[in-house]
């Protein structure tokens, strides 16, 4: 069976903050957020992360009910960075990794962000190392633009991540 596709709002908040805490639990390196930090929070600050609009929404891959993946857009705000966009929190769950859930879920954030008028560039980082998540970005037509070394300490450990462009207007769906 193969999962389906939508944008999160307001009533998905409890499976959204499952999804979430799942993911910077089983990869923190990942994630420029924290557990300990996130396990706290309310409810409602996750349902406040959901904003369904167009400029900002999560979308999510489910199956028989349960979110298996996510990724985050966020349109830059101001006048001279409305151009940009930024994804974050992308993740599958490592059960369905290798079914091409991420690449979808990635192609539908871009394909959503490319119909928003005036956005032309969109950003995100992926942690130094992480070949998976590196090669799917670089598929898909993003270029390092720079890497921030010591970005995430996790312990006594530093961890680099590669920031990384696309330039949307290039940008040619591959399915």
């Amino acid at each position: 069976m193969s999962p389906s596709y939508r944008r999160l709002g307001k009533a998905d908040a409890e499976p959204f903050r499952t999804l979430r805490l799942a993911a910077l639990a089983n990869a923190p390196t990942a994630f420029g957020s924290d557990y300990g930090d996130h396990v706290e929070l309310s409810l409602a600050h996750f349902a406040d992360r959901i904003l369904l609009r167009d400029d900002n929404f999560v979308l999510a891959a489910e199956l028989n009910g349960e979110l298996i993946g996510m990724a985050g857009f966020a349109r830059e705000a101001g006048t001279k960075r409305k151009h940009m966009g930024v994804i974050w929190g992308m993740y599958v769950q490592p059960t369905h990794r290798g079914q091409r859930i991420g690449r979808s879920l990635l192609e539908g954030v871009l394909d959503a962000a490319r119909s928003l008028p005036g956005l032309h560039f969109v950003e995100l980082s992926v942690t130094v190392g992480n070949t998976a998540a590196e090669a799917l970005y670089r598929s898909c037509g993003f270029e390092t633009y720079g890497v921030e070394p010591n970005a995430l300490k996790i312990g006594d450990r530093y961890y680099d991540e590669a920031n990384m462009q696309l330039d949307l207007r290039r940008w040619k769906p591959t399915r």
